[in-house]
């Protein structure tokens, strides 16, 4: 018997797979749970069906206030808590409009996902201006004159 998979209820999205869709790369706070963090807050997970965009900082910001007046004024998402200067809301991760108005509020910015010839390159460029060159060492028992003169004195030889 085959199932169809029009039937089969969607499961919801968990942060996971929001952070997968939208490219960002999801951290563990403090207590182990998984968040995406954003220049004025962050993403985490609410409940099984829903995220939560928590608006917070270390100093009261108008810009800030101004975000989490928009969002409660669009009614965008169910408004949790409010605090003076921080804001929680629950939102439908599956809903576009959603997802893209707190992932702007936030100004969460996506991991950044470059080419392997980008990364040689770069890799070469790194080497090729290093202000570290590395010094051949010489071989254990060999004679002082080899050294430096610094080095014969203290018999400390440098990598």
């Amino acid at each position: 018997m085959k199932t169809d998979q029009k039937n089969t209820p969607a499961r919801p999205m968990d942060i996971r797979a929001f952070a997968e869709k939208h490219r960002f790369k999801p951290e563990k706070d403090a207590c182990g749970d998984p968040l995406i963090a954003g220049k004025h807050g962050d993403i985490g997970e609410y409940d099984d069906s829903r995220l939560c965009a928590c608006f917070w900082g270390t100093d009261a910001s108008k810009t800030r206030n101004r975000r989490i007046r928009a969002t409660a004024d669009a009614h965008i998402g169910q408004l949790i808590q409010r605090g003076d200067d921080e804001a929680q809301f629950a939102f439908d991760p599956a809903d576009p409009v959603a997802a893209q108005w707190f992932i702007r509020s936030l100004e969460v910015c996506p991991k950044r996902v470059i080419s392997i010839e980008h990364r040689e390159r770069l890799h070469r460029l790194s080497e090729a201006h290093s202000p570290i060159r590395k010094r051949p060492q010489s071989a254990p028992g060999a004679s002082v004159e080899a050294r430096t003169e610094g080095e014969a004195r203290t018999g400390q030889v440098r990598a």
